[in-house]
């Protein structure tokens, strides 16, 4: 059930909601907030635009309504409406995303989840996250303006960027991976055709050593496609989520942190407040 040496199972109690959450306390808060230097804003996400849709979802609809009022001003009011999946763009995982053998994160049964959601472990468990972000460019690191499809990062990939750059990971970092990848999407959607890079399973276990809070990464799945075994696929987000109770964000832009090698940042991020959401569209930010 949970007994995997990366879980986290009852490591917060048997009615915990939240994982990794929990290595996010106040102190940590304020340690990453001493982490601005110049005050200069990341926004992390693609844009939402049909387009740009995961190959694994629908895209979006998006119509816009305007209303014309008989005023002395002759005032207009124009309105959103979209329509779109939750794990499509910049999005966030929440724990009840992903279970296997019958169980969530921390042993809640799977059949928790119905027509209108999760019963537990829903997005609005998590409220807002702020923290330290420490960024891995292993593109740089492996000399590629784009790691190869296929291509499974390795914990050691990561021991490696990391002591090149300097950063050595903390208790409750958000962890960035970034292989490069996004800029190719973002000229050419089909490059999804023969996969993406990611990071493979042998990091999942260097991830519970260090404590990791969440995992971001430029592609659509944070982990490697195709998959290292075939006859189990997504098998990080099995491990990460339902039994280290840990975090994934998908789909995010991190060119420019990169080009300006901010490798370590006070990151937030606040998901919609969705009740028994199984995830939620987000726009992450890095201050540097």
């Amino acid at each position: 059930m949970g007994g995997e040496p990366w879980s986290n199972w009852s490591r917060w109690g048997p009615d915990d909601q939240r994982g990794t959450l929990n290595l996010l306390g106040p102190r940590a808060v304020v340690e990453a907030a001493t982490l601005v230097k110049t005050g200069k804003v990341y926004p992390l996400a693609i844009p939402v635009e049909a387009a740009l849709s995961s190959p694994m979802r629908e895209g979006a609809l998006h119509i816009s309504t305007v209303r014309k009022d008989a005023t002395e001003s002759k005032r207009q009011v124009a309105i959103d409406v979209i329509a779109l999946h939750t794990h499509d763009f910049t999005h966030m995982d929440s724990l009840a995303h992903v279970g296997y053998g019958g169980f969530l994160y921390n042993g809640v049964p799977a059949e928790s989840i119905g027509y209108n959601g999760a019963e537990r472990l829903g997005i609005q468990n998590i409220g807002a996250i702020a923290g330290r972000a420490i960024l891995a460019d292993v593109a740089r690191t492996l000399g590629a303006d784009s790691l190869e499809a296929g291509y499974a990062i390795t914990a050691g990939d990561l021991e490696r960027t990391l002591r090149q750059e300097g950063v050595e990971p903390r208790s409750g970092d958000i962890l960035l991976v970034r292989t490069g990848w996004i800029t190719r999407y973002l000229a050419d959607r089909t490059v999804t055709n023969s996969g993406w890079p990611g990071i493979g399973l042998s990091t999942v276990q260097w991830l519970h050593d260090h404590s990791v809070c969440a995992v971001g990464a430029d592609n659509v799945a944070v982990e490697v496609k195709p998959f290292e075994d075939e006859r189990r696929s997504f098998i990080v987000h099995e491990r990460f989520i339902r039994d280290h109770g840990g975090y994934l964000i998908e789909f995010m832009n991190l060119e420019e942190l990169a080009s300006e090698e901010v490798y370590e940042s006070f990151f937030i991020l606040a998901p919609l407040y969705l009740s028994g959401g199984l995830g939620s569209p987000v726009t992450p930010v890095a201050i540097g």
